[in-house]
């Protein structure tokens, strides 16, 4: 039993009909493929993710909502712990294409409360996968600010 090490793994780049080795891909899609396989290959699991979005496009961020929406339909649950946005954006449009229900997506909001701790915040989303909840101050808010050209 147990893990073994596979040199020959090959993957394939569409855009260019190459194969190409795990040493010649970034480093956030090497990072990726434990993810990709425990998501794929289980089911009835608990899935435990720190920060997977680490080292990736903002599009491969949107890409891995779904693939944990696929293994959650799988029976998975899968705990994510992330800070992108890109994420979440494509959880909520799931739930909005009725893909994903809105009572099988948590999003909890940790927050440091100085002197109190940690206090953990449930965000409920709609059936539209809007937040029903604002964002707490300070966290995805710049973004508009951004896009608006407001000063800080």
């Amino acid at each position: 039993g147990g893990f073994r090490f596979r040199p020959d793994w090959q993957l394939f780049d569409a855009r260019t009909n190459v194969d190409v080795d795990l040493n010649q891909v970034g480093y956030g899609v090497s990072q990726l493929l434990p993810i990709v396989e425990a998501c794929m290959r289980s089911s009835d699991q608990l899935i435990c993710i720190e920060q997977p979005e680490l080292h990736l496009h903002p599009r491969l961020q949107s890409r891995l909502g779904g693939l944990f929406a696929v293994a959650a339909l799988e029976g998975n649950q899968i705990i994510a712990e992330t800070h992108s946005e890109n994420v979440l954006l494509r959880v909520r449009r799931l739930v909005r294409q009725r893909k994903l229900h809105r009572d099988d997506v948590a999003v909890l909001y940790v927050d440091n409360i100085e002197g109190h701790g940690a206090h953990v915040r449930r965000l409920r989303l709609g059936d539209r996968g809007q937040l029903l909840d604002p964002w707490p101050t300070g966290f995805f808010d710049d973004r508009l600010a951004d896009v608006l050209g407001v000063a800080e």
